[in-house]
């Protein structure tokens, strides 16, 4: 639950900032930042139930986890689409003074990261933008940066926080969740008797959504016949609840997201001063998508699918001020961007009321690390 007196500020704020939430916006005003964070492509399993006979190599040859080729093409055409949204924005040729790229320290997102940049930055001019380019070789290298996994409380969100897997260990375990574990009784039976597992919370329908949707998205003959007795719906709503379930409080979402919030705020001041890269690509996971959207309030519970993507685009109007635009992308294949709304703000917010929404919730990395220990 959301913090009770917390709640009530920033009614008020909202309240006393009414006209400055919306802003319509028009052709006048100016585009300064852009900041994305996509789930990495289509990829391969990387666990599975105990008697899965398509959790083999053979089935997989670039490895378990890996993204596919699929994954591949359709992170180069999500840059494709990027750069065609952007055109007029980033320079047709790389520069290190316009794009920070940021990945997770993981094969799938650190590869996704390089399609998404060779088609982003897909040399099409050569004579104009790459003189001396070979014609033979329409791709150029992009520097992507990354942290290892147990130090990232950013993007991974995996650095270790003994504090938060308590807190989440009791929301688990909560009576709410247990309640809801009964009420989906018939599917927690169906499941248990054909997978070999024993359910004791909801993330078991994380991990199986994961793998049925790998199968469906690359090859649905390897789809069990018992999948057909699943209520898909129900199955995707226990799997999204599992997402959500580590950013169920605000101590939670301190803990979880907090660190990536603060990493955003300073990014979005940087880049309004004139001190960091116009545009920011971040890299990551389903996890890192559900986490920010249930934070804001704008999670449907449906797991993330590959190459989702949620977009901050920062404006600034003739007159001076400063707001928002954040627009979520549902998969690789539509084109389509649903507005994301942010607390009260909709459709778009001033850039003041959405730090005033995140404040509680970003916190540095010296604090977050008293806090988590």
């Amino acid at each position: 639950m959301w913090n009770k007196s917390f709640s009530v500020i920033l009614i008020i704020v909202l309240s006393l900032d009414y006209i400055s939430l919306e802003h319509s916006g028009n052709e006048n005003d100016e585009l300064v930042g852009v900041a994305v964070c996509f789930r990495h492509g289509d990829r391969g399993p990387i666990s599975s139930y105990p008697n899965d006979p398509f959790l083999d190599i053979k089935y997989w040859p670039d490895g378990f986890g890996q993204l596919l080729e699929k994954g591949k093409i359709n992170q180069f055409n999500l840059g494709r689409w990027l750069r065609s949204r952007y055109y007029n924005f980033l320079s047709q040729r790389y520069s290190v003074s316009e794009i920070f790229v940021k990945s997770t320290d993981v094969d799938r997102t650190l590869t996704s990261a390089a399609s998404n940049l060779a088609g982003l930055y897909y040399p099409e001019n050569y004579s104009d933008t790459y003189p001396n380019w070979p014609l033979n070789l329409p791709w150029n290298p992009i520097p992507i940066h990354t942290v290892p996994e147990e130090d990232d409380d950013i993007l991974a969100m995996a650095k270790s926080c003994r504090k938060f897997k308590e807190l989440h260990e009791q929301i688990l375990n909560s009576e709410g969740l247990k309640n809801i574990l009964k009420k989906y009784e018939n599917i927690v039976r169906l499941v248990e008797s054909k997978t070999g597992w024993n359910i004791t919370d909801v993330t078991t329908f994380q991990g199986l959504w994961s793998v049925f949707y790998v199968y469906k998205m690359h090859n649905a003959s390897y789809l069990p016949d018992w999948f057909y007795d699943l209520d898909e719906n129900e199955l995707s709503f226990l799997a999204g609840l599992s997402f959500s379930s580590e950013t169920y409080t605000d101590t939670l979402q301190r803990l979880k997201v907090g660190p990536l919030f603060n990493y955003l705020n300073n990014y979005f001041d940087g880049i309004y001063n004139g001190t960091n890269q116009k545009f920011l690509m971040l890299s990551a996971h389903d996890g890192t998508i559900a986490s920010i959207l249930n934070t804001y309030m704008a999670y449907d519970r449906n797991p993330p699918e590959f190459c989702s993507m949620i977009i901050w685009e920062l404006y600034k109007s003739s007159s001076g001020d400063k707001y928002l635009k954040i627009w979520f992308k549902k998969n690789c294949e539509t084109d389509s961007l649903e507005p994301v709304n942010v607390g009260n703000c909709y459709s778009t917010c001033s850039y003041n009321v959405f730090k005033q929404f995140v404040q509680t919730i970003a916190v540095d990395a010296e604090t977050w690390e008293k806090e988590c220990n």
